[in-house]
């Protein structure tokens, strides 16, 4: 059967701001077709950095053209009579509206869900903001920075000293896969009931539903642990950064202990892996090209990494060997280098287009009912009692993070997820700890001893029931076990299986041993969360396996929409590493097409050269706070706040530009300030005022965080 595309016909009205631009953008990979709405001027993002040959203009922002790929685009002034009518148009004949202003100025412009619900009940509309659609902080400002600490985030990254964002506006693309598969399954939902629904998707909990360690940790360690900054060290000591003669190393103390020491002795390095570990550990790589040992820990099948930059991620062969770098074809830019999709389908054609141009479609709207005609109620009078995806049993062959992130994300909408089990386990990690009982609720469990011939033929039995089979091991051991997706097929013809490997199933790093902050590493985000020139410090949590388990659950979510569609299964082979590379597409796309590589900007906006973040100390220990200052607006509104201060009049503090080139002086400012006031009343004033500020939630801040209760 030729390539399909699950979403083909869907029809998607897109408003989103830079805060969720992946969420249309996911949607339209698999087929969607996607209306992007900008207003007259076109997209603040098309003023984002950073542009095609360091030129900036509407047309040559990369990362518009990054997160705007695969749709069509229109100028529209929804303040205007004209342009209210023409989204009731379009809203007739759409199936998802994704929206990203602040709640209730849709509502007041007519155009809320109640309102388009009424002309069309099967609309699925989105909505994703910094605090959601309710509660106390609902209306606050927010943003990437804003996000990351009241998600919890910067709690665990950076130093212990001085709090740090993860690079990449990691809030946004982790609350645009969130909504993309809650789109996904709201679609699902709909041709049951006939109905379509109000998705509210908030960035503060993207994040806190994001930290690997951090939450399970404190509910379920008596008494409750609060993690902190440990710097580039892993928070049980499983990873550390060391300096190599030609760059850093993410190298792995704590796995495989004898063999790392073996290997340093052998290299006149003496002495026991105890608290100096690091110290001796440095001395043994700084002898070494981290190319060297990256290979060497290959061979050995121990997780290390080199940390990449983006100049070195540009150049990867496993990257080259699995085709990710795409090439579009543009008539006035000519052609231009993109990263590709995190993951490979054998029977979905995903979308590659470049972006729109500004108005380029406008034409679209001349007669809205001819290319969208109105949507006709779908009466199906079906119910969900038992979740969305009740009915789909999943066969789980998943451990640690990304993979069981991914099947609890299904479990968690009424899929029956198998997890098959082993008694040789890894301690704390797949037993019956927190951190297990958080990434493997809704699952039920079974043993099976996969090495014998018993074992695997229980597998295939359960086969014959099973929908989906998902898996995160390295490719070798479903080619040791006989299950690969030709065998499987053999067994259920329609079976779906997903393979959520570190770096894919084919090209020279296959077999390659990998957890989240491997990936991480060698993806380039670690290199570029960092102080400026200070040395790589990495998110401080495993990141890249919940981006990787939330593709896990979009593409799988993606392969059932096609077979309902066509009849057939297919095998879905996912990359980490291309996933985790994707979080900073922009990045990519300038070191590709002859830009300037990017560098670590600490807590500044990577992308807005108009704003400027500060994180600053607070009065009580260790309270710290976050402020986002965008534009000549909001430096008059601080201006206000804080009474006038002589500091502000400085020419250093008079533009956008010289704040960011003096972030370091500006922060050091408003600590005259801050230090003076506990961090929740920092909070409350500067919001008040309008300006987008949070407080660093730790693990007992987001326990007890008022608008999350």
């Amino acid at each position: 059967m030729p390539e399909a595309s699950p979403l083909a016909g869907i029809r998607v009205i897109d408003f989103a701001d830079a805060t969720a631009a992946l969420l249309a953008r996911r949607l339209a990979d698999l087929g969607a077709d996607v209306i992007k709405v900008e207003p007259p001027g076109g997209d603040p993002a098309r003023r984002r950095g950073p542009f095609l040959g360091d030129v900036p203009g509407p047309e040559r922002s990369l990362w518009f053209r990054y997160h705007q790929q695969n749709k069509s685009g229109v100028i529209l002034d929804i303040e205007t009579s004209e342009g209210r009518d023409m989204v009731l148009k379009l809203a007739a004949g759409a199936d998802v509206l994704v929206e990203t202003f602040r709640p209730g100025y849709l509502d007041k412009l007519g155009l809320g869900y109640d309102a388009l619900q009424k002309i069309n009940p099967g609309l699925v509309y989105a909505a994703v903001t910094g605090f959601g659609q309710n509660g106390p902080r609902r209306d606050y400002r927010s943003g990437d920075l804003v996000a990351a600490a009241s998600g919890g985030a910067m709690s665990v990254c950076g130093l212990p000293q001085r709090p740090l964002k993860p690079y990449g506006e990691q809030a946004s693309q982790l609350a645009a896969l969130d909504a993309a598969i809650g789109v996904m399954l709201a679609l699902r939902a709909r041709a049951v009931t006939g109905l379509g629904q109000y998705l509210d998707v908030s960035l503060q909990e993207a994040v806190c539903t994001a930290l690997d360690h951090v939450l399970p940790r404190y509910l379920y360690q008596s008494p409750g642990v609060v993690p902190g900054r440990h710097g580039s060290h892993h928070w049980n000591g499983t990873f550390a950064v060391s300096p190599c003669r030609d760059g850093d190393m993410l190298i792995s103390p704590n796995l495989e202990p004898e063999t790392l020491l073996e290997l340093m002795v052998a290299d006149g390095v003496r002495g026991d892996l105890d608290a100096a570990a690091l110290t001796k550990i440095s001395k043994y790589t700084v002898k070494h090209d981290a190319s060297e040992l990256f290979a060497l820990g290959r061979a050995m099948r121990l997780p290390w990494a080199v940390v990449a930059t983006p100049e070195m991620v540009t150049r990867s062969p496993q990257l080259e060997a699995r085709g990710f770098w795409v090439k579009l074809s543009d008539d006035e830019l000519g052609p231009i280098v993109y990263p590709g999709p995190p993951a490979h389908f054998s029977s979905i054609k995903l979308a590659s287009r470049r972006a729109p141009y500004l108005g380029e479609h406008n034409r679209r709207l001349a007669d809205p009912a001819k290319i969208w005609p109105p949507r006709k109620p779908i009466r199906t009078g079906g119910s969900i009692s038992g979740g969305i995806l009740a009915g789909v049993r999943v066969l789980d062959f998943t451990r640690v993070l990304a993979g069981p992130y991914a099947t609890r994300l299904l479990g968690d909408f009424g899929a029956e997820v198998i997890k098959v089990q082993t008694r040789h386990v890894m301690p704390g990690v797949e037993n019956e700890q927190g951190y297990f009982r958080t990434w493997n609720r809704n699952k039920r469990s079974i043993t099976l001893n996969m090495g014998r011939p018993e074992g695997r033929a229980l597998a295939m039995r359960l086969l014959h029931k099973c929908d989906v089979v998902l898996e995160n091991f390295t490719p070798r051991v479903l080619e040791n076990w006989g299950m690969t997706y030709p065998e499987l097929k053999k067994v259920k013809p329609d079976i779906i299986l997903v393979s959520l490997s570190g770096a894919g199933h084919d090209g020279p790093w296959r077999d390659a041993a990998a957890y989240g902050a491997t990936i991480e590493a060698l993806s380039g985000v670690t290199a570029l969360t960092a102080f400026g020139d200070g040395p790589p410090l990495g998110a401080g949590f495993a990141l890249a396996d919940h981006v990787g388990g939330l593709v896990g659950a979009w593409a799988t979510l993606a392969a059932l929409a096609h077979r309902d569609r066509c009849g057939e299964g297919q095998y879905v082979d996912i990359s980490e590493y291309q996933a985790m590379c994707g979080t900073i597409g922009p990045d990519l796309m300038a070191v590709l097409n002859g830009g300037r590589s990017p560098s670590a900007v600490g807590n500044q906006p990577e992308y807005d050269l108009e704003t400027s973040g500060v994180c600053c100390r607070c009065a009580a220990d260790d309270g710290w706070c976050v402020i986002t200052i965008s534009g000549d607006a909001d430096c008059e509104i601080l201006r206000h706040t804080l009474g006038s201060p002589a500091w502000m009049e400085e020419a250093r503090f008079a533009t956008p530009g010289t704040r960011r080139e003096h972030a370091a002086e500006l922060q050091a400012a408003l600590e005259t300030w801050t230090r003076g006031i506990a961090a929740p009343e920092v909070l409350r004033r500067l919001q008040a005022d309008g300006l987008a500020a949070a407080v660093v939630e730790d693990a007992r801040d987001l326990r007890h965080d008022p608008h999350l209760l």
